[in-house]
């Protein structure tokens, strides 16, 4: 029987078939660390479960049995500041010295993790146990396609320097035509210029990424 953890968590969206996109947030020495994850439920192990890869930051933390928060968060420019290493620290509400959420989070789960476990080339498996859940938004929120689209052109984004290691610097060109897919997907949801500036950063920052590789 599924305890009320997972109740909740099955209400909110975690699936055993689909990655979950969240925002780990992290204290690593005396700096808050955030990092996006697409994170699944196991409701076998009763954990929630991700990959990180070599040479993530967070990966260093998870090296430890350590408490942290798994944030649901709506807003992709919180998604954007955590990728590209802006100051997030006005943007976390501290629980403890070493545990704290977004401020903006709709919810966020306090987890301990389990060792990394490598699984293939540079890539880890870390199960999350889940101490508690809280909801700090009860009111819904309509659906646009602009949130995801950036959020999945972010996590291409990350996936360039270590898939071009492991797999070959084709593989970054393929994740690049992805992450164009998804400037087209937000120019054709929105007018905004945030949101058309945001995903246009992104792109660049991409190219600038490819081409650095490609020097070597």
């Amino acid at each position: 029987m599924i305890n009320d953890k997972f109740s909740v968590l099955l209400e909110l969206g975690f699936s055993e078939n689909t990655f979950s996109e969240v925002i780990a947030v992290t204290k690593l020495g005396n700096k808050w660390n955030c990092s996006p994850l697409g994170v699944k439920l196991n409701l076998k192990d009763k954990t929630l479960y991700f990959y990180v890869y070599k040479g993530a930051k967070i990966l260093s933390f998870l090296k430890k049995q350590n408490i942290f928060t798994l944030n649901i968060v709506n807003e992709y420019s919180v998604f954007l500041n955590c990728i590209f290493k802006r100051d997030m620290e006005k943007e976390i509400c501290e629980i403890t010295n070493t545990l704290g959420y977004i401020r903006v989070a709709d919810a966020y789960i306090v987890c301990e993790n389990s060792l990394p476990k490598q699984v293939s080339e540079g890539k880890y498996l870390v199960n999350a146990f889940v101490k508690e859940v809280v909801i700090l938004r009860s009111k819904p929120r309509t659906f646009n396609r602009v949130l995801p689209a950036i959020v999945e052109a972010l996590i291409h984004y990350t996936k360039i320097r270590p898939y071009a290691e492991i797999y070959g610097f084709s593989t970054a060109l393929e994740l690049l035509e992805k992450i164009r897919h998804c400037k087209d997907t937000v120019y054709h949801a929105s007018v905004d210029s945030k949101a058309r500036n945001t995903i246009d950063f992104i792109y660049e920052e991409a190219v600038k990424l490819i081409n650095e590789l490609k020097r070597g």
